[in-house]
């Protein structure tokens, strides 16, 4: 049987068990990024945000996890958490729980002595994001709870906001894709995870391959390929603005992208649901981490500022000799509002309700830009990629920060 994340968890007394991947971070990107979604997150205010600087004070931080699951481009992660794994321990214990997902957090089992074979156990249920939920889901599950103690008297304390808003986006999502799965957060175990059951231990097996055999095809194949990054770009280098200028020159047209492991996964999730949904009219996601963007095309001057920064590649600039167009892929999209905040001009705005179909069809949408409108001279918007840089991070190729 795998270690189980609680043994893991007392790496949080010894070590750093928030992990910042700056190079990932919004704020770090661009100054003038207005995702704040850790420092909301977080219930001990251990998070600060200073214009391109993150920092996490490790005296006042509880090590819930609420930040890692806010955080939209996983520039945050928990030591000892992976949500694979956690995944992966969903699916063995489904089999032994009448298909019933049962994840909890450790102060509950605790207290009612419930059948840890028939249930997952965390420290806290916020280190759960709803991709864990919806992978259950895809692996066969007939109903998924988030069983806790309440969190007034929690060593880690305050995180219902994280859990609630959990469970709403997992809701939200398989109703999207058609999924009659039932999400719940109880304060009591299902009668089948209860002592006094019987231990009826099977195997998932066949579901799980039947699962990843379909996220290797359709919708999914088509979005997974969309959404990995050339190789050239996965380098992780320590981050700094130096780092970050010399990877633009490097590039010429836009920053490095994040790698979303987490998102990833959740999407070839969500992709099997919806390769088994009935129909899709009119269904939306409007939850965090999709969203639409529209562009004003008589406003926008094709300046690039939005390509350059996006984190995911989901706007990209499109040239053919005169003319210019935005293409957006609505699946790449993380709704981290990243383009909306750089664009100068405010051509740019973030929609937070996207068809589901719009996500999983691999058709990026074009926007025709108006050629006379580029043409127009404009000093904020005739600089090279170098002096953009210079000018949104505060460096020079001579600089270092």
């Amino acid at each position: 049987m795998p270690v189980d994340l609680l043994n893991q968890a007392v790496e949080h007394t010894s070590a750093k068990a928030i992990q910042i991947h700056a190079d990932q971070c919004l704020a770090v990107r661009h100054r003038l990024s207005s995702c704040r979604a850790c420092v909301e997150a977080c219930p001990a205010q251990a998070i600060t945000r200073q214009g391109n600087l993150l920092d996490v004070d490790r005296l006042l931080c509880l090590d819930c996890g609420a930040c890692t699951v806010a955080c939209p481009t996983e520039a945050l992660t928990m030591a000892g958490c992976d949500p694979e794994q956690l995944s992966d321990r969903v699916d063995e214990t489904l089999s032994r729980a009448d298909d019933i997902a049962i994840i909890a957090c450790s102060s509950m089992v605790s207290k009612s002595g419930a059948d840890r074979l028939k249930l997952v156990e965390v420290p806290c249920l916020g280190w759960v994001d709803e991709g864990v939920l919806v992978d259950a889901a895809a692996f066969g599950a007939c109903k998924i709870v988030l069983v806790d103690a309440g969190c007034d008297t929690c060593e880690f304390g305050g995180c219902e906001p994280s859990i609630d808003s959990c469970v709403a986006a997992a809701r939200s999502l398989l109703d999207a894709c058609g999924s009659p799965v039932l999400v719940k957060r109880s304060g009591k175990f299902p009668s089948v995870a209860r002592p006094d059951q019987i231990l009826d231990d099977g195997s998932r097996g066949r579901l799980r391959r039947r699962f990843l055999g379909r996220a290797a095809n359709g919708a999914a194949q088509t979005a997974l390929s969309a959404f990995k990054i050339s190789p050239d770009k996965q380098k992780d280098e320590p981050a700094s603005r130096a780092a970050t200028f010399k990877a633009l020159r490097a590039t010429g047209d836009a920053l490095p992208y994040v790698r979303g492991a987490r998102r990833e996964r959740k999407l070839a999730a969500l992709a099997s649901l919806v390769d088994e949904a009935e129909s899709l009219d009119g269904a939306l996601f409007s939850v965090r981490d999709f969203a639409h963007v529209d562009i004003d095309t008589d406003a926008c001057i094709g300046c690039g500022m939005c390509q350059m920064f996006c984190p995911t590649g989901a706007l990209k600039m499109d040239e053919d000799g005169d003319s210019k167009r935005l293409v957006f892929s609505a699946f790449q999209c993380i709704g981290c509002d990243m383009c909306q905040d750089v664009c100068f001009r405010k051509c740019v705005t973030v929609l937070p309700e996207v068809p589901v179909a719009d996500v999983f069809s691999g058709q990026p949408r074009s926007f025709e830009l108006n050629p006379e409108i580029g043409r127009q001279p404009n000093k904020a918007f005739g600089m090279g990629a170098g002096s953009v840089a210079h000018a949104v991070l505060g460096v020079s190729e001579g600089k270092k920060s």
